[in-house]
C-alpha cells in the first residue's frame, strides 16, 4: 500500500483551515479538518473527521470537503 498524504490549506471568511487526508492503517483512510493560521496547523482544534475504506473514496472525500468546506465548519 502506498502512503496517501493529501494536504490543503483552505481560506474562507478570513479564516484558514487545514484539510488532511492520510492512510491511518492498512484498512482505513481519514480526512480531518483543523484550524490553522498562516499555514501553522493547530492539531488540537479539530473541526471534522471522516474515515474511508478505499483510497479512491478518501481522495473523493478530500476533494468534496475542500469544495464545500462551509458545510463542514460551523460559522458563528
Amino acid at each position: 500500500m502506498r502512503e496517501l498524504r493529501e494536504q490543503t490549506f483552505v481560506h474562507i471568511l478570513n479564516e484558514e483551515y487545514f484539510v488532511s487526508t492520510v492512510n491511518i492503517s492498512d484498512m482505513y483512510y481519514e480526512t480531518m479538518i483543523f484550524a490553522s493560521s498562516e499555514e501553522e496547523v493547530n492539531y488540537s482544534h479539530e473541526y471534522y473527521c471522516e474515515r474511508y475504506k478505499t483510497e479512491q473514496e478518501a481522495l473523493e472525500g478530500h476533494s468534496r470537503i475542500i469544495k464545500d468546506i462551509q458545510g463542514y465548519i460551523n460559522f458563528y
